[in-house]
């Protein structure tokens, strides 16, 4: 092509139209005004000649030749200087192609593109290549001056974000760079983020409250910890992150208006999540879950080591355990975060699983079971069976199951971990070299998705460009057994059924002597079952509002006294829920048994026991359930006198009711040596109360029968009280007589 041609191809719009048809342009009108408003921004005619002979060459090999023309006119017009932009498309034959691919792959980078055409300058430099976490930390560090607000910041925080991202991106799909490359560099720009917003955060909340100070007189300290795809360093590009705000000490601040640590933080903790998730206006930098260990309900953002550790031990369930593999300090007082981590390392690698925690385990298999069976039609490559979810899932359980007896498992990473169970021999070298090949491919193709069609996308899409886009990004082209997308697709659909064979090998292995579960333990087992599980489970069982029973349930799962174990209370129930809730279903109205039936569970206390107890003897069960569906005012005696479960449990065991004589002695021993008479004989009255009003839930006696036991019982409290009192006033008055003396 010469200068004359190409003066010919922007002047002669029908020559020049047909002749970018010939390039695959579909719009050819509007490609040709692309042209020519590039002509116009300045671009020389030598310059055009350069530019159209590079799109002669590489627009027919791109998926959206009109997307790329067109935005590379938008590019080239926005520049500072679109004469220089013209010369560098002259002078580096790489940098227009390079450009092409990018602004043609991904709706989301050719935006930041043609919103800072000045960053293209910073991925040619930076070749897209890996930076250490250290350096983005300090470099994001600098550019916040001391003193700098959340208003003034928020811009700089957002730019920076940007700028890297666009960097990883072009990483990835212009320098193929691996996919555990990709992830560890979105979790470096992460804690980048992270570290510098609470830096200043804790900067504006010392200068307003002064330095927190432990009860040694020394600085308290603060670490972000995080789980997930962010601890374990391959987070994608959804920019969804969980984290969990950790201090050490209890005590106050220095500054005239003192105060507590722990309020001191919180507001720290809400200001880092403000400055990253943005107002309602803004777009989130990073959508930020926090961990709250206080169960599905709202918490502190913060929380003392102290209070942390004892809750995972007293309270934290099997999910909690495979949650935290992947825990990771990422900002703040890192060494506090490895103590923190070494803390709970004896409790998340156990030497051997407690029937409760196989117990757990099996349930988070069987949700994932659910999960696959109500697929759609479309491949999900993060849910379905040998998807990422799926394989990160059996690898963390691998860890779970041997981690406390090799220490070399005890990593975040699934690459790693996959490597290490090789090492250790728990997987065949075929396995590991199969596993890694799979999940490599399968989460790439997630983060191209991501780039590509929406930091959400999960499901391979079914249109064909897009499929062209993601294939040729991976670097697949046509050849002589196939077509790029087809191969693609016959790639990606074998790496999952592969990958999915070892993973249920796997778990089959570890579960052989699973049988089929109720779906009412999976229901107390699941850590966030959905809401359809939760009505169609719960609904068979005539509740009216299955949400609201759904977390009577859960109330019953969990031990109100700190030092009981709430997984010891949810294994058993898990056990004890299909009858427990068919017994409940029974009742006039099964939500208000519930409701009482939780409520005098709470009483109690100990409810493991209890519910270990009814699994023994299933006959205390469905006593338990009669004596709250049909009788409040016993409910409330149990309530009001927890301790007497025993003798509900001894009513079970009597023949016949107590007589009068029987009556009599009792009470006789029960106050003999006692101070406290009135007391006394309020609980002997609610106790034989409670004994006689079993054996009438029960059918066990006439109506004649039970009134007459309620009228000893009344006469030997009367009798006791009259006597008590008479002792009283005569000790106080002396013994009355009559007149004569």
């Amino acid at each position: 092509m010469e200068i004359n041609d190409v003066v010919r191809l922007l002047d002669d719009r029908a020559a020049g139209s047909k002749w970018l048809a010939g390039l695959g342009v579909r719009r050819a009108a509007a490609a040709h005004d692309a042209l020519l408003a590039m002509a116009e921004a300045g671009l020389t005619t030598d310059l055009m000649l350069s530019v159209a002979s590079q799109l002669e060459q590489h627009l027919p090999m791109l998926g959206k030749p009109d997307l790329a023309l067109s935005r590379l006119s938008q590019f080239t017009i926005v520049a500072r200087n679109p004469l220089s932009i013209g010369s560098l498309f002259e002078r580096d034959p790489d940098s227009l192609p390079t450009l092409l691919k990018i602004l043609s792959y991904s709706d989301t980078l050719a935006g930041l593109l043609v919103q800072h055409p000045e960053s293209y300058d910073l991925l040619r430099m930076t070749d897209g290549q890996p930076v250490a976490r250290d350096i983005l930390v300090q470099e994001l560090i600098s550019e916040l001056f001391d003193g700098i607000s959340g208003v003034e910041a928020r811009p700089i925080l957002d730019g920076f974000y940007k700028r890297e991202q666009l960097r990883i991106a072009f990483g990835q799909l212009v320098r193929h760079q691996h996919a555990t490359v990709v992830g560890r560099q979105n979790a470096y720009l992460a804690d980048a983020l992270i570290q510098a917003t609470l830096n200043i955060a804790m900067a504006r909340e010392t200068v307003r409250r002064g330095v927190p100070l432990g009860r040694d007189g020394q600085p308290a300290r603060l670490v972000v910890m995080s789980v997930g795809k962010l601890g374990a360093q391959q987070l994608d590009f959804s920019g969804r992150v969980k984290l969990m705000f950790v201090y050490d000490q209890d005590g106050f601040t220095t500054g005239e208006q003192r105060q507590e640590n722990k309020e001191f933080f919180q507001r720290v903790a809400t200001r880092v999540t403000k400055l990253l998730s943005g107002d309602s206006d803004q777009m989130p930098i990073l959508e930020i879950e926090h961990v709250v260990l206080v169960g599905r309900s709202e918490g502190p953002l913060v929380v003392q080591i102290k209070d942390a550790v004892r809750h995972y031990e007293n309270s934290g369930r099997t999910y909690q355990r495979q949650e935290l593999i992947t825990m990771r300090p990422v900002a703040g007082d890192l060494e506090l975060g490895k103590e923190f981590a070494r803390k709970l390392e004896r409790w998340i690698y156990r030497r051997f699983l407690s029937r409760a925690d196989i117990t757990g385990i099996k349930a988070l298999k069987r949700r994932i079971d659910r999960d696959l069976a109500e697929g759609t039609s479309e491949l999900n490559l993060v849910e379905d069976g040998g998807g990422q979810e799926e394989t990160e899932f059996a690898i963390q359980f691998l860890q779970l199951i041997n981690g406390g007896n090799l220490p070399e498992l005890r990593v975040a990473t699934t690459v790693e971990a996959i490597e290490q169970l090789s090492e250790t021999e728990l997987l065949s070298s075929e396995e590991r070299s199969v596993l890694l090949d799979s999940y490599c491919l399968i989460t790439s193709v997630i983060q191209r998705m991501q780039l590509m069609i929406d930091a959400s996308q999960q499901h391979l899409p079914q249109d064909r460009s897009l499929l062209e886009d993601i294939s040729r990004s991976l670097g697949y082209e046509d050849a002589p057994e196939g077509n790029a997308i087809d191969r693609f697709q016959n790639d990606i659909s074998h790496a999952m059924q592969v990958n999915g064979s070892i993973v249920d090998r796997l778990l089959a292995d570890a579960f052989e002597d699973d049988l089929e579960s109720e779906p009412e333990s999976d229901l107390v087992l699941d850590p966030d079952p959905s809401e359809e599980m939760i009505a169609e489970v719960l609904s068979k069982h005539n509740f009216q509002r299955p949400l609201d029973a759904y977390h009577r349930l859960v109330d019953l799962a969990n031990e109100k006294i700190p030092f009981l174990s709430t997984r010891k209370c949810r294994h058993f129930l898990s056990i004890i829920a299909p009858q427990l809730l068919d017994a409940i279903a029974k009742t006039p109205s099964p939500d208000q048994t519930l409701d009482t039936l939780a409520r005098v569970s709470d009483s109690i206390g100990g409810k493991a026991t209890l519910w270990e107890l009814f699994q023994l003897n299933p006959a205390t069960l469905s006593l338990y359930v009669r004596l709250c569906a049909t009788s409040p005012y016993l409910s409330g005696v149990l309530t009001s006198y927890p301790g007497m479960i025993d003798e509900l449990m001894d009513s079970l065991m009597l023949d016949k009711l107590p007589t009068a004589e029987s009556l009599q002695d009792m009470v006789s021993d029960l106050l003999r040596g006692t101070d406290d008479v009135e007391a006394m004989l309020h609980v002997f009255k609610q106790s034989q109360h409670l004994s006689v009003g079993v054996r009438d839930i029960l059918g066990k006696e006439t109506l004649q029968d039970t009134h007459r036991a309620l009228s000893d019982i009344a006469e030997v409290c009367l009798k006791e009280i009259a006597e008590y009192q008479h002792a009283r006033l005569v000790e106080k008055y002396g013994t009355p007589t009559i007149t004569e003396g």
